[in-house]
């Protein structure tokens, strides 16, 4: 268990290393949202095979499962608002540019 710690730290940290690099003006990384659109659909199916291996959380769905939908659209409703937030407060509009520029 402590390993598995370690690993996403590690992974966590070379995630913000290579993020941190200078990247160019000039060219186009392409390559970037593909390879976030494959890590999140990895990451999705692997909590969805967690969870149906699961025999409480599957017997337990009819009694969790209102629940867990009110949960879920607090989250997401209080995502969104954050992120609105966040980005009147830094400066940014929809397409992520700085409004001073």
């Amino acid at each position: 268990m402590p390993y598995t710690l370690l690993l996403y730290l590690a992974l966590m940290g070379l995630g913000i290393f290579v993020g941190s690099k200078k990247m160019s003006d000039q060219k186009e990384y392409t390559w970037i949202p593909k390879i976030q659109y494959i890590a999140v659909v990895v990451l999705i199916t692997a909590l969805g095979i967690q969870i149906g291996s699961d025999d409480k959380v599957v017997s337990s769905l009819k009694e969790i499962g209102v629940s867990a939908f009110v949960i879920s659209i607090f989250s997401m409703a209080g995502s969104v608002i954050c992120v609105h937030l966040v980005r009147k407060w830094i400066g940014l509009n929809k397409e992520g540019v700085r409004e001073d520029e």
